[in-house]
């Protein structure tokens, strides 16, 4: 099954600029600085990369979203509770949503 994505509908709240560290090699012939992401351009890749890696999948629980942020549960339970981290709870159980896991690992917490 495949997932259309209308990336126009996400937005990151910061507009930061990433800028790869200057060297001979990262200039294009007019002498710009090649690799400049801004924030969305930066969110959308991440944003295509999770839902490549995880088909089908919308919502991640707790376990899934701390391996696919190579942090620990625990960590992910108290930025949740912290509000840093927008959960979306089913029963009792806390979801982070796909485009919420693709703005924390743009942006970080």
């Amino acid at each position: 099954m495949s997932q259309l994505i209308n990336f126009e509908n996400y937005n990151i709240s910061k507009a930061k600029k990433f800028k790869a560290k200057e060297s001979n090699d990262s200039k294009d012939h007019k002498g710009n600085i090649l690799n400049d992401f801004d924030a969305n351009e930066s969110f959308r890749l991440n944003l295509e990369i999770l839902v490549k890696n995880n088909p089908d999948k919308i919502v991640f629980s707790i376990k899934e979203a701390s391996k696919l942020m190579m942090v620990g549960e625990e960590f992910v339970r108290r930025r949740i509770r912290s509000g840093k981290i927008n959960a979306t709870y089913l029963g009792d159980k806390p979801s982070i949503s796909l485009t919420e896991l693709a703005r924390i690992i743009t942006e970080g917490v």
